[in-house]
């Protein structure tokens, strides 16, 4: 099988799906050279160790460690320590290979390229998005509006939820990045803990305080813009701070009616 399409094959495995289209295939050869993409299939969306990886992608093991290291500070490969062993996963399409390649803020000649190709492959993309029994992602009102609505949970309470986080920090907004269609803030993607410490030492984000990133919520709610959090009760990964014109989510669920996203 070619190695791009079996990297494919792997990354529709996820939630959030990888469905075939000319423009994946161009994707996936941009992000990934064909060495790298064949270390690749030796990961899974749960960190492994280095000499796992290279077992299941047949490849020496320091050799492995070079090219996972070199796809993880472009962002494409998750890394995180733990006891002591660095420990590799997969990128799933979103949130992941769509977003952090673009949330440092720079243009460079690769993020030229994957735009027009995202353009064109989310609208297949959104089409079958997200799991059929649990939406991939929640909208959420800030913390003034939750004052008045006794049925919304404790546990919706945004405030609250960057409270219990460990660290905070702030990126570019991919889906503005490429669609470039408004005005809204382009560094308005939120992460939190494990997410935001491997984006941050890569240069594709930035450390700001939990008072700034809830003066920024307010702000952007003054906007119009849509908080959007990954869909879970226990810790926050994200919160996407959308516009209509150009957020992916939006999209899938407004223009083509994906009930999942």
């Amino acid at each position: 099988m070619d190695t791009y399409e079996a990297l494919r094959q792997l990354l529709d495995k996820d939630a959030t799906g990888c469905p075939p289209a000319p423009e994946i295939y161009e994707i996936l050869r941009i992000l990934f050279d064909e060495e790298e993409a064949g270390v690749a299939l030796g990961l899974s969306f749960r960190p492994l160790p280095v000499s796992l990886v290279a077992g299941r992608a047949g490849v020496n093991p320091r050799r492995a460690e070079e090219l996972l290291d070199r796809m993880s500070s472009r962002g494409i490969v998750f890394v995180k320590e733990k006891a002591g062993e660095k420990r590799y996963a997969l990128q799933p399409v979103m949130p992941g290979l769509f977003e952090f390649p673009f949330m440092g803020g720079s243009r460079n000649d690769a993020t030229d390229r994957l735009a027009p190709l995202w353009n064109k492959y989310m609208e297949k993309f959104g089409k079958g998005f997200g799991s059929p029994s649990m939406p991939f992602a929640r909208v959420i009102p800030v913390q003034e509006e939750l004052e008045h609505d006794p049925g919304v949970l404790p546990f919706q309470k945004i405030d609250e939820m960057i409270d219990h986080a460990r660290v905070v920090g702030i990126g570019h907004c991919a889906c503005r990045s490429t669609m470039q269609r408004c005005d809204a803030p382009r560094e308005a993607c939120m992460m939190f803990d494990d997410t935001c410490d491997f984006l941050v030492e890569r240069g594709h984000g930035r450390i700001i305080t939990k008072e700034e990133m809830k003066r920024k919520l307010r702000e952007f709610d003054e906007l119009g813009l849509v908080h959007q959090v990954n869909n879970s009760q226990e810790k926050l990964s994200f919160i996407c701070n959308c516009c209509s014109c150009c957020c992916e989510l939006l999209r899938a669920r407004i223009q083509l009616k994906t009930p999942t996203s």
